[in-house]
């Protein structure tokens, strides 16, 4: 891993190392026509299912897919489709990814693992490298569809984080140090208030050197990537804006220390504890910076230069600083207000980065017993449709809980594929006829 640069020269060098590798990357993914992420904000909510299935369902109507399978830490793609006997070859410093059931072609930290329960323990930058190596150096060829996942910004190493006894910079804070935390009060799928607590940082790592922009209130600043997430006011309404989309006269959240809670009405009526909404005075780029990835326990948020700043140990945007031309997002989600909150707050990242959501698909939706007749919720809640309504997008589909797709993602969900009439494959046929009428064909 490479340290942190120490000369303006170094600087310099760096950022035309990434601005060439952007570039190569721009040019191999300009070949493929949809490349669309699929997204969920929290773990357990079958994202990978649902991203094999969606896979497998275009493959079947004649389509060349492609799958990036992201997830470091638990890679399951290559099981799903049972490729796990497959393996990705070197040619030439390319990497041939191995074709799977219909010509699916499939890219994998688990093809190169020496064995299939080796742990993954690499930090921040260490994974960003390899995305970006896998991006850089694999042929997908000209295939038409590629499915894969979004992954967050990043403050600079200069920027202030708040903690109990004062303000100290990103770069100098450790895993184990103890922050002051900003975590949201939910009722029902609305934030109606903010907390200001002490939390225990999980990991910290260093990012390389990427472009920043920096923002300033009147109390307030902060240098970060121009995707970091920074906690605004919008039409009423507390959201998570990115850093590049904010501009003067914006309203954006800034702590003033000591812990304290406030509700929404309060923050918005001036009596707020120690929160207050100030007036954005400047937001512009500021060049390049070395920059920090900040995870805090209890997946909450932090206060980085006086901002609320989200959590950014999450993985949910390096995707998009990479790839900027992505056709967009799928939300997975379960009908419960939790994940439908956590996949709102992803969504909303989406749309601050300019990235379309094209729609959203509810799992483990319902339970129809074999028989039929009858349908039973197992998780309360309509999740599917609050984030359909709320973000303005399409109920792609409810998914039922199904225990043919449980049985099969150990096996290889293709061989659900050869019985047309299942209802799992029919919902699946209808989820794509409407992701590709979105698309427009």
């Amino acid at each position: 891993m490479k340290e942190a640069p120490r000369s303006k020269k170094e600087l310099e060098q760096r950022l035309a190392e990434i601005r060439e590798r952007e570039k190569r990357i721009r040019e191999k993914m300009s070949r493929i026509k949809h490349k669309i992420a699929v997204i969920s904000g929290k773990g357990g909510v079958g994202k990978s299912t649902v991203t094999s299935l969606l896979a497998l369902t275009l493959a079947t109507r004649g389509y060349k897919v492609g799958v990036f399978d992201s997830d470091f830490h638990g890679p399951s793609i290559p099981k799903m489709l049972g490729m796990e006997a497959a393996a990705a070859t070197v040619t030439g410093g390319k990497i041939i990814p191995p074709e799977g059931p219909y010509g699916i072609k499939v890219i994998s930290i688990y093809y190169f693992l020496p064995e299939p329960t080796t742990a993954v323990i690499w930090r921040g930058p260490l994974k960003r490298s390899f995305l970006e190596e896998l991006l850089d150096r694999t042929e997908f060829g000209d295939i038409e569809f590629l499915l894969f996942d979004l992954p967050p910004g990043c403050v600079a190493g200069s920027c202030p984080v708040l903690t109990p006894s004062g303000a100290v910079d990103a770069s100098s804070v450790r895993p184990g140090d103890t922050v002051l935390s900003v975590l949201p009060t939910i009722r029902g799928y609305e934030v109606v208030g903010l907390s200001l607590a002490e939390a225990a940082v999980k990991d910290v790592a260093y990012r390389g050197v990427e472009r920043v922009y920096a923002l300033r209130t009147r109390r307030a600043a902060l240098l970060a990537t121009p995707n970091h997430p920074v906690l605004a006011l919008r039409h009423g309404s507390l959201s998570w804006v990115r850093l590049a989309a904010l501009r003067p006269g914006d309203s954006v959240v800034v702590v003033e220390g000591g812990c304290g809670e406030c509700s929404t009405w309060d923050l918005l009526s001036g009596r707020a504890g120690p929160f207050r909404l100030e007036r954005v005075i400047s937001v512009a780029p500021a060049g390049a910076a070395p920059v920090y990835d900040i995870s805090v326990a209890g997946g909450e948020c932090f206060v980085s230069g006086g901002l609320v700043a989200h959590n950014t140990g999450d993985e949910a945007l390096n995707l998009v600083q990479v790839i900027p031309d992505l056709a967009g997002v799928i939300a997975v989600t379960q009908p419960t207000a939790v994940s439908a909150i956590a996949v709102a707050k992803a969504l909303d990242f989406a749309r601050k980065v300019n990235i379309r959501v094209i729609g959203v698909i509810e799992n483990m939706s319902y339970f129809e017993p074999p028989e039929g007749g009858k349908t039973y919720k197992i998780f309360e809640g309509e999740g599917g449709e609050f984030l359909s309504t709320r973000f303005g997008v399409p109920l792609l589909g409810r998914v039922p809980v199904d225990p043919m797709v449980s049985e099969y993602g150990d096996k290889g969900l293709d061989a659900l594929m050869m019985n047309p009439r299942l209802k799992i494959v029919q919902i699946f046929n209808s989820i794509v006829d409407k992701l590709l009428e979105v698309l427009g064909g």
